[in-house]
């Protein structure tokens, strides 16, 4: 009866895995998608994404970093996309986690300037929250080799007349398939 409540186990688990990892792909390619649209906003209306950023400078009409970040941001969201339509969990993850230092760094330029523009500065914040959990979550992740206790494979062969070769092997604890 035991192998039958790993077997169990191990099902609930994959299943939980394969959901948190879709979550957090999803999570990752909204962010990705909402990083391009912040980005051509930035390349194209950069004194409206200035004030929605939550500063606002005397650039004289010169708009040199505006569109410096309007790249980077564009840069930031189509690593995010590439990553979750590949499947790359792994670069995925560590770019969330290298990340951390963009968002925390544009909540402490938004937030330094009087402190109290936390209208602006909770954008930021969740921007810091998703790359604080989503990073490590896909991280943590049970890789795809990652196989119950015993796993066996026996090749049986015909005793009378060493005839053909039948495969027997255990997919999950507990059962077989011929």
């Amino acid at each position: 009866m035991k192998g039958r409540s790993d077997t169990n186990n191990f099902v609930v688990n994959l299943k939980l895995n394969i959901m948190t990892t879709k979550i957090c792909y999803s999570i990752s390619f909204l962010t990705g998608i909402g990083l391009l649209f912040i980005g051509l906003r930035f390349l194209i209306s950069p004194v409206n994404a200035e004030f929605d950023y939550g500063i606002s400078t005397n650039t004289d009409a010169d708009y040199s970093f505006h569109y410096i970040k309007g790249i980077r941001d564009i840069f930031s969201g189509i690593l995010l996309v590439l990553f979750v339509l590949t499947k790359q969990r792994k670069a995925l993850a560590m770019m969330l986690l290298a990340a951390i230092v963009v968002p925390l760094g544009d909540f402490m330029i938004v937030m330094g300037k009087d402190g109290s523009d936390w209208q602006h500065g909770i954008a930021h914040l969740t921007a810091v929250a998703i790359c604080m959990i989503v990073g490590p979550v896909l991280l943590m992740r049970a890789s795809k080799k990652s196989y119950p206790d015993q796993i066996s494979f026996n090749l049986i062969r015909s005793a009378a007349d060493g005839g053909s070769t039948v495969s027997e092997c255990d997919l999950l604890p507990g059962t077989k398939t011929p």
